[in-house]
């Protein structure tokens, strides 16, 4: 009965919204459309009943990434549900869109070629899609958007050219360094977090630095390859990844515990070596997070392998420092040698971080006189986007409504999706 009871609940859930999927054909150059076309996939989501609500237009996080598929586990989604149509975006080059996939690598005659295309996989046309879909899709005069992380970038990207469709604005974990002249000047900052997270891991777990010291000293003399894969120390050292999010101390603990053949720790197991291929393969699976990851902060200047020059200034993070910190997302140069699916990019790799005449990304003067209301979602604990530079980007940004949280990490959204998004109803109506 109990179990009948459950699944009745369920199916009555399951019969409360609406889902669509939108398959659009929109200019790969919104300001040059006799370039061609590219698919744009958009998944359209109400309460039954509900279909005249207002539109909310989620930007997740990346760059690189494919939207939520499993809307129905994701507390936020739901709440938002209440209020708003929700229109799940995968991001041009991403999920259904498109997709920039190794697979599609051949029909590109040089880097050059390529490097002709991605560059319309930023903040920009992603904002310029969903106008497209406002306009000529949905057909509404104003839309809300809510941006998480690299999606909270793209919302300050439709502020500054687009303020007059939007209605509000959420962001979380997502305010972009609108003051740095330089991407150095961004892992500068971003740096000194990571320093501290690191710190913070080895307060936690002291007794996993004798294990990882093994771990760095073996992968430095001989990294290891299974099959066409290798797992050296620099890809080793991509697993600070997960000390941003909640609960990311424990999983790097966690693997560590099985990791070697001996109590001596001086042969790594092949399920440990196997675990760790595969707890970093999420640049292969969506390359285009390490392809463009240094360009969304090219905001008229290039990029010039920022990460490498950080980190290589920095003793700690050296691969010679016993053991050296881990590198969280920060995506460096070597990256490209060191994963297999990211090999065929190398090259357009170097010509993106070597191009210079990146189109500018916000407008200053119109964010100072931003007439939208923003209800925004700090962490001050962030390693992935900066505390410190986003308050002083919100100096600059009219109409922004700012709570922040002290403890949380940048995945708040997931991890407490509803409280998140009562908070920012209630903000923004203020």
């Amino acid at each position: 009965m109990v179990l009948y009871n459950q699944l009745k609940s369920e199916q009555t859930q399951m019969k409360k919204y609406t889902e669509n999927e939108i398959l659009q054909y929109v200019p790969l150059d919104h300001l040059n459309p006799t370039q061609g076309a590219i698919t744009l996939f958009a998944r359209d989501i109400y309460m039954q009943g509900n279909e005249h609500a207002e539109l909310l237009f989620f930007f997740n996080g990346g760059p690189g990434f494919s939207c939520i598929r499993d809307w129905r586990s994701s507390a936020w989604i739901l709440e938002a549900l209440e209020k708003y149509r929700v229109i799940l975006l995968d991001q041009r080059g991403t999920g259904r869109s498109q997709p920039v996939d190794i697979a599609m690598l051949d029909k590109f005659a040089s880097p050059e070629d390529l490097l002709g295309y991605l560059i319309h996989f930023r903040a920009d046309n992603i904002v310029r899609d969903t106008e497209f879909l406002r306009q000529h899709v949905f057909k509404r005069n104003k839309i809300s958007i809510l941006g998480q992380s690299f999606g909270g970038f793209v919302a300050l990207s439709y502020l500054s050219f687009f303020p007059e469709s939007l209605n509000q604005v959420f962001i979380t974990a997502g305010i972009a360094p609108l003051t740095c002249s330089s991407v150095t000047e961004v892992y500068q900052a971003l740096i000194k977090n990571l320093a501290l997270r690191n710190e913070k891991y080895y307060q936690h777990y002291p007794q996993d630095k004798l294990k990882i010291q093994a771990i760095t000293e073996i992968l430095r003399k001989n990294p290891i390859t299974i099959g066409n894969e290798i797992l050296t120390l620099g890809r080793f050292l991509n697993l600070g990844w997960y000390l941003g999010t909640e609960g990311g101390f424990e999983t790097l603990h966690h693997f560590f515990d099985e990791a070697f053949c001996d109590e001596s720790m001086t042969k790594l197991s092949w399920r440990f070596v196997k675990n760790m291929l595969q707890a970093t393969s999420f640049w292969e699976v969506d390359p285009l997070y390490a392809v463009l990851h240094e360009s969304i902060y090219c905001n008229g200047f290039g990029s010039h392998w920022a990460t490498d020059q950080i980190i290589q200034s920095i003793e700690s993070f050296s691969l010679e420092n016993t053991p050296p910190y881990f590198s969280g997302e920060m995506v460096q140069k070597n990256a490209f040698k060191d994963y297999l699916g990211l090999q065929p990019f190398a090259n357009v790799a170097e010509l993106l971080a070597n191009k210079n005449d990146w189109c500018h990304l916000y407008d200053l003067q119109k964010l100072q006189n931003n007439p939208v209301p923003i209800a925004v979602l700090l962490i001050k604990d962030d390693i992935y986007v900066n505390y410190d530079l986003s308050q002083a980007a919100l100096k600059h940004i009219k109409n922004a409504r700012v709570w922040q949280h002290d403890t949380w990490q940048h995945d708040a959204l997931r991890k407490h999706g509803k409280e998140v998004m009562q908070k920012l109803f209630t903000l923004i109506a203020s």
